[in-house]
């Protein structure tokens, strides 16, 4: 699956793929001066990630930095100050969608001048030069997309918060790799989430009003596969074949074309008003609006079989366990404050207020 999309909208990026990719993708860094971002839990849990972070700690001049919540403006500030008057050959991100956006962020600010805030889409006022390190994803988890996306998600989560894109047409891997032995430690539950994100994803983008007819069909082969290598990858885990838990990560790395392509729809459009008001993971925040987003567009769309697969995912954030937003202090006058900020632009749905308020109460109270 991943050499059309290669073909077509990532023809300057080396893409690796399968078992031991990663260490392809390894021969290719510059040998030094390498700014690395990687996740806490991908710096502790053992497996091949571990490992391919102690080899990148051995370079000459390498620079490692741990990212423990998804990444702020001032966080991706700190990096550039820290990194201030040095020599930078490359960034690399080696962890989840919040460590690839935290990569992609550095490597897009590190040579600008004003603060990171000021480049965000809706809360800063220049627009970023486009000036781009070369930057390499290790994917340890199949959710955002955000390897091939050209947007890095930053947040400042609370009353005033908000969970904002720096954005560019030129924000483009240099290298990507796609090895299933970086996700196979990935605990289940942690699998299921990032899958749902990621099918939330390639669904908005497929159903999306702007999605190209040459990218739809590429969309839904994505979103077939995913749909059915999910609920095998987690059942086996940690033992799911590399073979599933590929196809999750080609379906992640599909959904961040769709994303940059194509737009998202209601889910994000209640996803990111979440976010900027509190610190919740994205993976579970998409996994518990899935179902009752799915059930809300689902009746606008034309009959079809992926629409049929699509009702057998709507009851997958009971059946993979995945907890109410109430879990992470959400209440309903959290919900009331962020009503009027949903959207569901690009989606074939148009949802009213009293339809977002039953679709948040069911996500908040499980």
């Amino acid at each position: 699956m991943i050499s059309p999309f290669r073909a077509a909208w990532l023809p300057e990026t080396t893409i690796f793929t399968g078992p031991g990719s990663a260490e392809d993708l390894l021969k290719i860094l510059p040998d030094r001066n390498l700014a690395v971002i990687t996740g806490a839990g991908t710096a502790t849990r053992p497996g091949a990630a571990k490992a391919l972070l102690q080899s990148l700690r051995q370079r000459p001049g390498s620079h490692i930095f741990t990212l423990h919540r998804e990444p702020s403006d001032l966080w991706v500030d700190s990096l550039r100050e820290t990194l201030r008057g040095r020599s930078i050959s490359g960034v690399v991100s080696l962890g989840g969608g919040s460590v690839l956006d935290a990569g992609k962020a550095l490597a897009a600010l590190h040579g600008e001048t004003k603060p990171t805030l000021s480049y965000l889409e809706g809360v800063g006022d220049t627009a970023p030069s486009g000036a781009f390190l070369p930057w390499f994803a290790f994917p340890c988890t199949a959710g955002t997309g955000s390897e091939t996306s050209t947007n890095a998600v930053l947040s400042r989560p609370g009353p005033d918060g908000f969970k904002k894109s720096l954005r560019h047409p030129d924000y483009r891997a240099a290298g990507i790799a796609l090895d299933p032995s970086l996700t196979r430690t990935l605990p289940p539950f942690w699998t299921a989430a990032c899958g749902m994100d990621a099918i939330t994803q390639l669904f908005e983008s497929w159903s999306s009003v702007r999605c190209p007819p040459d990218l739809k069909p590429l969309l839904e082969d994505a979103l077939d596969r995913a749909i059915r290598a999910l609920p095998r990858a987690v059942d086996a885990s940690p033992d799911a074949s590399p073979e599933e838990r590929l196809l999750l990560l080609e379906a992640a790395f599909a959904s961040g074309i769709g994303l940059s392509r194509s737009g998202l729809g209601t889910c994000h459009g209640l996803a990111g008003p979440v976010g900027a008001r509190r610190s919740i993971p994205h993976a579970i925040v998409c996994a518990r609006l899935m179902g009752p987003c799915l059930r809300e567009t689902l009746p606008f769309l034309p009959d079809a079989p992926i629409k049929t697969l699509l009702t057998q995912t709507l009851d997958w954030a009971e059946h993979f366990r995945i907890p109410p937003l109430s879990d992470y202090g959400w209440t309903r006058d959290d919900t009331e404050a962020i009503l009027p900020l949903a959207s569901d632009r690009n989606s074939p749905a148009t949802l009213g207020p009293e339809i977002w308020r039953c679709i948040l109460n069911e996500t908040v109270l499980g």
